[in-house]
């Protein structure tokens, strides 16, 4: 696909920029909240609670991502020192995905 992804109607809603011809037919539509996975380590739970449950915008869609960054920021937070640049890439990308940076809320409509 070339250009830009496209945004979820939800989003298009929140901005104020939906119209009936923007609207996408057969998009699956999110229920609920992520749910943590029982795979999580203690450290990933903690950041689960502390960074994924306040987290409003994310809906079950973003669990598996969600999870990933919890992860990565529980081995970012053990030693990030030993960490490769390419993981440290992966984690800055997975927060920019769900929000978690002033730029991404914005590029998703998110006032925060």
């Amino acid at each position: 696909m070339r250009g830009r992804k496209p945004l979820p109607t939800v989003v298009k809603l929140a901005k104020g920029t939906l119209r009936k011809s923007r609207i996408t037919a057969g998009e699956p539509q999110p229920i609920g909240k992520p749910v943590m996975p029982q795979r999580c380590s203690r450290r990933a739970k903690t950041i689960w609670n502390r960074m994924i449950l306040p987290a409003w915008w994310l809906s079950s869609f973003d669990g598996q991502k969600a999870h990933m960054l919890c992860e990565l920021a529980a081995e970012f937070e053990t030693n990030s020192r030993r960490m490769s640049a390419a993981r440290i890439s992966q984690l800055r990308g997975v927060c920019a995905d769900l929000g978690f940076d002033a730029a991404a809320r914005r590029k998703l409509g998110i006032a925060a």
